[in-house]
């Protein structure tokens, strides 16, 4: 009869701890009197478990409520000495587990079953002599990727297979070299997928870890290694809080000792650190890392076993971002230890769940073990940010609130430190800035608990309001009875706030970006547009002369206006000219800014009689794209803009 027993668990004295080690919430063994383990578990949209693994080696799935009470148990015959590695919850409900015939690894089994687990369909696939499924991942629209291994002759090749909800095969994928390759795990990524396992044909040559990145289709986008002349084998791979990756595994002599081994790279697989986990230089020592998680404060937590003398125990340790021990410690269940956890998850309150299996001595068996840890000195977590957005425009001379709400689960009291362009400014939750001039700039909050601390930040540029406007040229003569269409564009962000109002002399005429007018009589008029971000306000004005056509190309009577002419040449390569009039003596600036409205470039800044001028903008190593010429003069102000192109 299946029997589900309340654990007894003794703490074991590994002791290296920095902070406070959680503790044991609740604990089960599941089975009955043979060999039962657990290789995977999984949270169920009910809110309980699920596990899978081998009862009496044959494929097994025992689901649970919240309490670890069993709603289901159902083994199923996948031939003799069968284990299933993996599972997911299907989109019905059901659940899809993975795994093959120990012996030999032979037979890349998947059984599909309903929400009462009754079997619904069992396939194999590859018709490789000797192969293994070793992970399942769940996708949309009722399709499923299995992935492990496959003997193709004399090799050992990773393999993939992608299926439909009823077993049928979409495609599949062998990869690998001259010698073994093997997957153990696998997670989505961007516009395919990222699986962990070792390979022999590339690194160092002994088994290294190895990371593989596939797109949709299971094309090969890049593959990288990481090893040194010792053996090391991944076995679980999580996307980090930076969109990086950490592998976890053992490395060590194949037949002697080995140590865990915990590996992180960026986005693109590049090494970053590595990180040992060993139970010092015994060469009859074993510590391995079966399967990791990612934690709330991007800190990861592993799970697998080390040995002390005769003992196996089920061993878990935390580390923070950058790999520095948070705590660690062995369980071990019943009166001798043969314990070890093959999967671990973060549960819906922060606490720890491992799955794995114990050898009860005083029952001459090994059972399912399952053991939930409470939260453990939670970081605090920061819920809200105003703005929200990180990358933050306003338009110059705007003033903006920056504030943050934080939470902390061990309802202590924050300490806030802001720093604006690396000075502190603030030890409050909020703080209010005014920015005058065009610049990119960094905002940064920090918010501690007196242990751990959180942080956010904002990259702001300041920017001109209105970025391009038409017609160019705001000194205007048109033929009488013309429509000339007036637009202006804004560099605010697209959900900002953004007003429009246009006006003929005083007359309103429209509230939009973008307005045309009808000329029918001869005079001199003003086209104004004011535009409105942020409290922040920003015109552009046109003189308009609307002539009879048989007086088109009379100019305006003064010698002189304010004008920027365009720039020539435009679009240029190197060197364009630009050429400016002033009505009026003056201080003259002139300015060439990026995008983000951050000074490249100063032109002219000097006192200059009325006139005409030119001048040279070399480009130099100014990078390609789209830039403005800004003149200001008197209180007036023109902008162009350019285009430098290689």
């Amino acid at each position: 009869m299946f029997r589900i027993t309340i654990a007894s668990t003794i703490l074991f004295l590994i002791t290296r701890s920095i902070h406070a080690q959680p503790d044991i919430e609740w604990e089960r063994l599941y089975g009955e009197n043979g060999a039962d383990e657990f290789s995977s578990h999984i949270r169920t949209e009910q809110g309980g478990w699920a596990f899978t693994g081998h009862q009496n080696f044959h494929f097994w799935l025992l689901v649970t409520d919240e309490e670890g009470q069993v709603l289901i148990f159902c083994e199923y015959d996948q031939g003799e000495n069968s284990r299933a590695y993996d599972l997911v919850q299907t989109e019905d409900g059901g659940y899809l587990l993975g795994g093959h015939l120990m012996q030999f690894n032979s037979g890349f089994r998947a059984v599909r079953v309903d929400a009462e687990g009754n079997e619904i369909w069992s396939r194999e696939y590859g018709n490789f002599p000797q192969d293994a499924c070793n992970t399942v991942l769940g996708l949309s629209n009722d399709r499923f990727i299995l992935a492990g291994s496959a003997t193709i002759g004399e090799n050992k090749q990773a393999y993939i297979v992608k299926i439909e909800g009823d077993g049928d095969v979409i495609w599949e994928q062998t990869y690998g070299g001259e010698d073994s390759e093997c997957f153990w795990d696998i997670v989505i990524v961007e516009n395919g997928y990222a699986l962990a396992g070792y390979t022999r044909s590339f690194g160092e040559g002994n088994f290294d870890f190895w990371l593989v990145r596939v797109n949709e289709e299971g094309e090969l986008q890049w593959d990288q290694p990481y090893g040194s002349d010792l053996y090391e084998m991944a076995y679980s791979l999580v996307r980090t809080a930076d969109n990086g990756f950490a592998l976890s595994g053992k490395a060590g002599r194949l037949r002697s000792f080995f140590n865990g081994l915990l590996v992180r790279t960026d986005e693109n697989g590049e090494f970053l650190w590595s990180q040992t986990f060993e139970r010092g230089d015994d060469r009859s020592s074993y510590t391995c890392l079966n399967d990791i998680s990612l934690m709330p404060d991007g800190g990861l937590t592993a799970v697998g076993y080390t040995t002390l003398e005769a003992n196996r125990l089920g061993y878990v340790v935390c580390i923070n971002e950058v790999g520095n021990l948070n705590w660690e410690r062995g369980l071990i269940c019943g009166e001798i230890g043969y314990n070890v956890f093959d999967s671990v998850l973060l549960d819906d309150d922060s606490g720890i769940t491992m799955a794995g299996n114990a050898f009860i001595n005083n029952r001459d068996a090994q059972e399912g073990w399952f053991v939930k840890l409470s939260p453990a000195d939670l970081p605090p977590e920061i819920i809200t940010k105003i703005p929200s957005d990180s990358l933050f425009r306003i338009p110059a001379g705007g003033i903006q609130e920056f504030s943050i709400v934080a939470i902390d689960p061990e309802l202590q009291d924050f300490s806030y430190r802001w720093f604006f362009e690396g000075d502190t400014i603030s030890d409050l939750n909020q703080v209010i800035l005014e920015f005058p001039e065009y610049d990119t700039l960094a905002l940064d909050v920090f918010a501690s608990d007196g242990h751990w601390t959180v942080s956010t930040g904002w990259q702001i540029m300041v920017v001109p309001l209105i970025t391009n406007w038409s017609p160019e040229d705001t000194m205007l003569t048109v033929d009488l009875d013309a429509d000339v269409r007036f637009q202006v564009e804004h560099g605010m962000v697209e959900d900002t706030l953004v007003t429009f109002l246009w006006q003929l002399n005083d007359q309103i005429i429209g509230e939009v970006d973008a307005v045309t007018i009808h000329f029918s009589d001869v005079m001199d008029t003003n086209v104004t547009v004011r535009v409105t971000a942020q409290e922040v306000e920003e015109s552009r004005s046109w003189h308009v002369r609307i002539i009879e056509p048989e007086m088109a190309g009379n100019t305006f009577s003064e010698p002189y206006r304010f004008q920027l002419e365009k720039p020539y040449p435009n679009p240029f390569n190197n060197t364009t000219e630009i050429t400016f009039t002033l009505r009026n003596p003056g201080n003259v600036s002139l300015y060439i800014l990026d995008l983000n409205g951050q000074e490249i470039a100063k032109l002219v800044n000097s006192s200059l009689t009325a006139g005409k001028y030119t001048t040279t903008w070399d480009a130099g190593d100014t990078s390609c794209g789209m830039y403005f010429v800004r003149l200001n003069a008197g209180g007036e102000e023109r902008i162009g803009k350019l285009m430098l192109v290689r």
